[in-house]
């Protein structure tokens, strides 16, 4: 599974996020984890249609908000989970 973290180093809810998805994914060698910087990469954000950090993306489907909690994170992962 393929999953792509779009944050800001400058965004608490962006680290906070990063550390939920990290610690729900673990050692799991299935997963490959992107993360993109939108100060280092606005034109790819633009591409993809991220209008909102912290974003996660897997497959088509985005997860974005204000405040992604450890439950919103798990249960949109798990949906995509085969």
């Amino acid at each position: 599974m393929r999953i792509t973290l779009y944050r800001s180093n400058l965004c608490p809810r962006c680290l906070l996020a990063r550390k939920h998805l990290y610690s729900i994914i673990g050692e799991d060698p299935a997963v490959f984890i992107e993360e993109i910087d939108i100060l280092g990469s606005p034109k790819r954000c633009r591409q993809d249609g991220i209008g909102m950090v912290p974003a996660i993306v897997i497959g088509k489907e985005k997860l974005s908000g204000i405040f992604l909690s450890r439950k919103a994170i798990r249960a949109f992962i798990n949906l995509h989970k085969t």
